[in-house]
């Protein structure tokens, strides 16, 4: 099989070329890449150019099929992408990113078959016509420093219909699950429009997603300072330019997954600048439980249970849908911007290349101790058992966890140990475990329930709410 590139794509490419297989009508590398993966093959390039071609061959890797030549019989429909898009965790799409039509071949004709790169995929505007929101930048002079080249932060602000523009209003930040792409920002109307409450606030999206995956607002080696610039950077400029309360009790945090470990993380990490959060379904809050593994146990394996079977990562009504094996595997390929991986660019130290050092060997799952060690600065739950006397009153009545007593990711074995430490401790009330699984969680009433704490906390009892 040959693959060239188009003549007005790219002058130049370094880097994985991936080839995508599909049987449906769909684009081939789109789909579910988390639980039933198409095949992915890929080649690493450098210096490729329009007009030089590319073989691939029968031995080219990929998976779950472990080599191009191992296609099963039959007509597929393939589609090669090369990653052009550099701010985005996905690696096969995203504004700018260069592919080819999907074209059917029969696995007896691959090796004839010839595929050219020259689409390339519009930018698309993250907010629709009439929706109320707006979208807002600021270049971050912390982040761009890190990593070499600007850098922007991004948001969508909703201001309530019919505010008069200049009385400031208790705001709500909000941060979606992986990857936290800003054209989530959607969530926004469907959650809180049907919210009379919603009258009384800005609710304002965070940008949370980098080529490292998810940034979860925190300061970390190699992913960056994202919670300082969040905070020193991109506040100060939202607050300058919408009419947005500027005090601690007027700023409140939410979250779901990945964006509810962020929120819970700021609302620790910074308790003078935010008045507290509503965390739905948060990544794992004790890394003793990260899942179904406890990455301090001596010789612990990403891949392997204690009793020597394969490590789930997710379930559906009680079937493992997926492991940690073949989870890993389909991101090893994908290169950065996975889930798990995602995990290491935040809590993992920063090596002499550049990257996040990984807490897994990829070939055996075994857990570097040294590297585990160096999470735990992250890990929620046992920053709470250090600091404690600091923490307890952030966490009384100001922080509330929620998650589904069968989460669809496991992550509910995290929240029920911390969730008995605290109650142990005299602060029952800040887990709660409800029936659902990961994302059936997250519903308007919940979001009804954030703004009431928000408007508790923003609006003392003395004192009238705004109109």
């Amino acid at each position: 099989m040959t693959l060239s590139l188009g003549p007005d794509t790219v002058d130049t490419y370094t880097g994985r070329v991936y080839l995508a297989a599909a049987q449906g009508r769909l684009e081939p590398r789109g789909g579910d890449w988390w639980f039933d993966p198409n095949p992915l093959f890929f080649v690493d390039v450098n210096n490729w150019t329009p007009g030089t071609p590319l073989v691939l061959t029968a031995d080219t890797p990929g998976y779950p099929v472990k080599t191009l030549g191992e296609l099963p019989d039959g007509d597929w429909s393939l589609q090669a992408v090369i990653r052009t898009n550099n701010r985005r965790a996905s690696a096969l799409r995203g504004g700018g990113t260069v592919h080819c039509r999907p074209v059917r071949v029969p696995v007896k004709g691959m090796a004839e078959a010839a595929l050219t790169l020259d689409r390339i995929e519009p930018h698309r505007s993250v907010i629709r016509p009439g929706s109320g929101m707006a979208l807002f930048e600021h270049k971050s002079e912390l982040l761009s420093r890190h990593f070499g080249t600007p850098f922007a932060l991004h948001a969508v602000v909703r201001m309530p219909k019919g505010h008069d523009g200049t009385t400031a209003l208790p705001t709500l930040y909000v941060i979606g699950g992986f990857p936290g792409a800003v054209g989530s920002a959607s969530m926004v109307p469907w959650l809180y429009g049907p919210q009379a409450d919603a009258d009384q606030v800005a609710i304002v999206y965070l940008e949370a997603e980098y080529r490292g995956g998810h940034s979860v607002f925190a300061d970390s080696p190699a992913g960056g300072p994202w919670g300082t610039a969040l905070v020193s950077e991109l506040l100060p400029a939202l607050e300058a330019a919408f009419p947005l309360r500027s005090d601690r009790d007027g700023r409140f945090l939410t979250g779901h997954s990945s964006g509810g470990w962020a929120s819970l993380w700021l609302a620790l990490e910074h308790p003078n600048v935010f008045g507290g959060t509503v965390s739905t379904s948060p990544d794992p809050v004790d890394f003793a439980g990260f899942q179904t593994v406890d990455i301090y146990a001596p010789e612990a394996n990403i891949y392997t249970s204690p009793d020597g079977t394969d490590a789930p990562v997710a379930r559906r009504s009680g079937r493992v849908m997926a492991t940690a094996r073949n989870f890993i595997a389909i991101e090893s390929i994908m290169g950065e911007g996975g889930q798990m991986r995602s995990f290491e660019w935040t809590f993992s130290p920063r090596g002499d290349d550049g990257l996040p050092v990984p807490l897994w060997d990829r070939a055996t799952g075994s857990i570097d101790p040294a590297v585990a060690e160096h999470w735990r600065k992250y890990d929620i739950a046992d920053r709470i058992r250090r600091e404690w006397d600091t923490l307890a009153p952030v966490l009384r009545d100001r922080v509330l966890i929620i998650m589904g007593e069968s989460d669809t990711f496991y992550l509910d074995a995290a929240a029920r140990t911390l969730d008995a430490e605290l109650t142990a401790r005299g602060l029952p009330d800040v887990v709660e475990l409800i029936p659902g699984d990961h994302s059936s969680v997250l519903t308007p009433a919940v979001a009804k329930r954030t703004l009431a704490r928000l408007l508790k906390i923003a609006t003392p009892a003395d004192q009238p709410t705004q109109p």
